[in-house]
């Protein structure tokens, strides 16, 4: 068994651990297996649940106002950042850090399993407010989750192997997601939309149950505590410094603009859905998803390279004319039409990310980039609940697709301010 999980790290490289402890780098093969499981659990988990597609279709098989499904991506990222700050300073000063992981993993899996309670026994406005108010807390556990996974992984994995265990958790948990697309897509399902949906909430919720029984079982090392105290206050110190800088100001600016390509989404998904919500239409929203992820991100990440400035400008682009013609298609009917259009939306979004991601990197340097990170991170947690508001705020009048023309102007005014920006 030794042998075989030396194998899957790496043949002949296994105990090479130049960046962690020599007990941390004899315990890698099985800190290895172990991240990659859970990983893959929760990625597929999220993946099933995700918030653009499945929550936003269960929020209008349920009958909730458009309103609420206005703050599902707001609420889903801002309330994963907003509290990094605090968590990072109240993890550096446990010794072990995995339990953070595993009671935010249990805290997520049990919100899930409540929004498959609330899909099989709610509706309309009730059903909307209560799935909002898990996915709140949800979007808590998910920020502890992921502070505390960065730093037990810097503490067990070697960081040549870090990324090969998001990568093939990332495969293992795509796979999952395009097959449960496809089956929906053929018709495969004949439950009502709720039900079904709530089945599969309910199948996520045990996923994240299982992942934090396996991370529990991780051989982690005792790591130091220096400047657990002083960490939040050095980040608020921080930020005053940060936000005088000129570029990181308009860098700022632009990723604020930026959102619209998050919070578009489940506008189309609105749409697409129409009087019916059809669960097929969902499956092929499913696949164009999954497909377009798979394979945007060495495009954009070879683009990146070149200029992080430009993957910026052209991801905005398109976020913006993607909006603008579902606008013009808004009254089709075609469940490709909108496939086709939230692959779109998906190769805009994953260059979004990846642009705005590399261009603070190459931004900031070794001294600041700590800071620049979680002050940007602050700030734009912020910017997408004031956005979010807006948005919910005008659904309440609005239809859908003026909604996504609004969008679509923010998304040309960021094309234009990341083109202001100084290369990095």
């Amino acid at each position: 068994m030794a042998l075989w999980l030396d194998k899957l790290v790496n043949d002949d490289n296994a105990r090479a651990c130049k960046d962690i402890s020599d007990e941390a780098c004899h315990h890698q093969p099985r800190s290895f297996l172990t991240h990659v499981i859970a990983l893959s659990l929760t990625k597929s988990g999220d993946g099933l649940m995700n918030v653009k597609l499945t929550l936003t279709w269960l929020l209008g098989a349920l009958g909730a106002p458009l309103a609420l499904t206005a703050w599902l991506v707001p609420v889903r990222e801002a309330l994963s950042l907003l509290p990094q700050l605090a968590i990072a300073s109240a993890l550096r000063r446990r010794p072990i850090r995995k339990t953070f992981w595993t009671l935010g993993a249990l805290a997520q899996g049990l919100c899930v399993l409540a929004m498959a309670a609330v899909a099989f026994g709610l509706r309309g406005k009730a059903a909307g407010l209560a799935i909002i108010a898990l996915l709140a807390l949800f979007s808590l556990a998910r920020g502890v989750c992921s502070v505390s996974i960065k730093d037990v992984q810097g503490k067990t994995i070697a960081k040549e192997k870090r990324g090969k265990v998001s990568g093939l958790a990332a495969s293992v948990s795509g796979i999952t997601v395009m097959a449960f697309g496809l089956a929906v897509a053929l018709g495969l399902f004949d439950d009502p939309p709720a039900s079904l949906l709530g089945a599969v909430l309910a199948g996520a919720g045990m996923l994240w149950l299982l992942a934090a029984g396996v991370y529990q079982q991780l051989p982690e090392c005792p790591g130091a505590t220096e400047g657990g105290k002083n960490g939040l206050k050095a980040a608020f110190n921080g930020f005053k410094e940060a936000m005088a800088a000129r570029q990181f100001r308009r860098f700022i600016l632009t990723r604020t603009l930026l959102l619209a390509s998050a919070l578009m989404t489940p506008f189309i998904v609105n749409l697409a859905g129409g009087e019916n919500n059809a669960l097929p239409t969902l499956g092929i929203l499913l696949l164009a998803s999954g497909l377009a992820s798979f394979l945007s991100g060495s495009i954009w990440g070879s683009l990146a390279d070149r200029s992080s400035r430009w993957v910026m400008v052209g991801a905005a682009i398109l976020t913006a004319l993607t909006g603008l013609s579902t606008v013009m298609l808004a009254d089709k009917t075609s469940p490709w039409l909108f496939g086709a259009l939230i692959f779109a939306m998906s190769v805009a979004h994953a260059g979004v990310r990846l642009g705005r991601k590399t261009y603070l990197i190459d931004m900031a340097n070794a001294d600041n980039r700590a800071t620049l990170v979680a002050v940007s991170n602050t700030v734009i947690g912020v910017m997408l609940l004031v956005i979010g508001g807006l948005s919910a705020l005008l659904a309440t009048w609005v239809a859908a697709k003026w909604l996504i023309f609004m969008l679509s102007i923010l998304a040309l005014l960021a094309a234009i301010t990341a083109w202001t920006l100084e290369e990095a």
